[in-house]
């Protein structure tokens, strides 16, 4: 897992290719994923204590390094991309998709605090698919 801390805003460029979605539907793969971007959001729940705020992720499947956290001033940027799920078979190749509602590739998701965090402070762990993350206030 990254933690990464700034205090000047900064972005984060996004790949996203309507053109390629349209072509591929066009060509008639087995399934269409919706999403109105590329970039999926993924499930939190934020609880708030006297003296600091505690963040769960829902990010089943991940490697916790291939997760991104960054504080940007009163703001919490988690990011990252999950690959999906695939059958475990020597064979993996043999299945047809009939269904696939597991969100995968590119995600983002930003929460903003309405009060000063200590950002150098801020603690993450991943576990049972969950990430934790502790958000000191000021």
């Amino acid at each position: 897992m990254i933690l990464q801390f700034t205090s000047a805003g900064g972005g984060f460029s996004s790949s996203t290719d309507p053109l390629r979605s349209v072509t591929e539907e066009l060509l008639g793969r087995s399934y269409v994923r919706y999403s109105q971007t590329d970039v999926w959001q993924p499930s939190v729940n934020v609880y708030e204590a006297t003296d600091r705020f505690l963040v769960c992720v829902d990010l089943a499947g991940m490697k916790p390094d291939l997760i991104h956290v960054m504080a940007l001033q009163n703001k919490l940027v988690i990011r990252g991309e999950r690959q999906p799920p695939a059958p475990e078979s020597a064979n993996a190749g043999d299945f047809k998709v009939h269904l696939m509602e597991i969100d995968s590739g590119a995600f983002r998701r930003e929460i903003e605090f309405r009060q000063d965090v200590q950002q150098g402070e801020i603690a993450a762990r991943y576990l049972d698919g969950l990430l934790w993350i502790t958000v000191p206030k000021l």
